[in-house]
């Protein structure tokens, strides 16, 4: 498809990537995009979408679908952008806005790495071991 629409020598497919290379990809991005869909009858989708957290983690804002666990990953307006997955239209606004605007990048991109970071393994690990401790001095009362 790439070939059909002259576009072959800008699009690159790299297939699986260890954590490395995509780490290396996502800090040479400007944008995540990954406008998940629903399948057919409404089932199925993107899950919790940890993706959006790792692109996040990078400080890219992310363009998702407005469907699925892309909106539990994703907050509208504050970390990225939430579309219509099936508007072609609607994704490639998106896309073009956060492009051309480098403050509102900048600032989803912001927002997306401290998301991130709140919901990282080590701070997790952390509430839950304060909420362990506050549960046990409870129990000794």
């Amino acid at each position: 498809m790439a070939a059909s629409l002259d576009v072959a020598d800008h699009v690159t497919f790299t297939g699986r990537l260890d954590s490395e290379a995509r780490d290396e990809w996502l800090d040479r991005a400007h944008v995540f995009a990954m406008p998940s869909r629903l399948l057919p009858g409404g089932r199925g989708g993107e899950g919790f979408g940890i993706v959006y957290l790792e692109a996040g983690a990078h400080g890219l804002p992310c363009v998702a679908g407005n469907v699925g666990g892309s909106v539990d990953a994703v907050i509208g307006g504050e970390t990225g952008l939430l579309v219509d997955p099936t508007d072609h239209v609607a994704v490639a606004g998106a896309i073009t806005e956060l492009l051309l605007d480098p403050d509102l990048r900048t600032r989803l991109g912001e927002a997306g790495r401290a998301r991130a970071e709140k919901l990282s393994w080590a701070h997790m690990a952390e509430q839950v071991d304060d909420l362990i401790e506050r549960v046990v001095a409870e129990s000794k009362r």
